[in-house]
């Protein structure tokens, strides 16, 4: 994040640039990893018809909701019980204890990257925003000396 502000390297890269964007707008994450409503957004039909609350779930034991063919009277809504630590959590609101999916297969219960997470929430909310600050600052100044320039060039 700081070598793409210092070298004006202007990519998003997601999620940080989600992320970022979450604290510096005040708004959801919009990837499906860190909403609430995952589960209820997204649905996935793998090439035998079988019907899946998104692709991370394909094959997942028990997490088949039906089949196009034949049976699709239990698809619905799956809900993916939030773990406690996530409930007083104060990044509840941006990341909802990450993607369902990888607290199912990877750490049942657990989310596995919550506390690189925080950290990135912690970094983004204190010091890259600082540094968002500055180089929005530098960028500012830099402009208008090119606008002086180009209006001395102008009265030539």
């Amino acid at each position: 994040y700081e070598y793409m502000l210092d070298n004006e390297i202007e990519i998003d890269i997601n999620p940080i640039s989600d992320m970022f964007n979450s604290i510096l707008n005040n708004t959801p994450v919009h990837d499906c990893s860190y909403r609430n409503e995952c589960g209820k957004s997204f649905i996935c039909v793998d090439f035998n018809g079988d019907i899946y609350p998104c692709g991370r779930f394909c094959d997942l034991d028990g997490s088949c909701m039906g089949n196009v063919f034949s049976n699709t009277d239990s698809c619905g809504y799956h809900e993916y019980p939030l773990p406690e630590q996530c409930k007083s959590c104060r990044y509840l609101s941006r990341c909802y204890g990450g993607c369902s999916a990888y607290r199912q297969i990877i750490s049942p219960g657990t989310p596995p990257l919550c506390y690189d997470i925080k950290r990135l929430y912690d970094y983004f909310s204190n010091e890259g925003i600082e540094k968002y600050i500055e180089y929005l600052k530098e960028k500012k100044a830099m402009l208008e000396s090119e606008l002086e320039i180009a209006r001395g060039n102008c009265n030539v």
